[in-house]
């Protein structure tokens, strides 16, 4: 899919801003284990993740829709949320996803200072997750 060039530019300029954030996520995976990963294309976002005895993961994503970010592009109000994630390996073919928002449409101007804190909350989160909580309360 091509996008028209006016869009591409509103998604870079989404990306070079996320991307302003990576250090502190770098930072938050070198002190807890975690793996840093980084989606762009059409969809920036951010996802740290560990793989244990079952699979952790916080995802930090834009709460607009994709038009919206292709009409409007950056803003500083532009709100994102954070989601601690966890699943198992699916078992006779059906996996189990339990996710909990951590926090919900965060202005991007207050992504940085609060950041850090928000990691280790959605790591305290995450830290309840047992493959029991995740078959009695996730879903398919």
């Amino acid at each position: 899919m091509s996008l028209a060039p006016e869009i591409t530019e509103r998604i870079q300029a989404v990306e070079a801003k996320l991307a302003a954030l990576d250090p502190i996520l770098h930072d938050f995976c070198t002190r807890r284990g975690y793996t840093f990963s980084s989606k762009v294309g059409v969809w920036p976002r951010r996802k740290v993740w560990a793989r244990e005895e079952i699979d952790r993961s916080m995802d930090l994503v834009m709460d607009l829709t994709v038009q919206e970010v292709m009409d409007r592009g950056f803003s500083p109000d532009m709100p994102w949320s954070l989601h601690a994630t966890g699943s198992f390996p699916p078992a006779r073919g059906e996996q189990r996803i339990l996710t909990r928002p951590v926090f919900t449409n965060m202005p991007y101007s207050q992504l940085a200072p609060a950041l850090p804190a928000q990691l280790e909350a959605g790591l305290a989160v995450l830290r309840t997750f047992t493959r029991d909580l995740i078959i009695s309360s996730g879903e398919t």
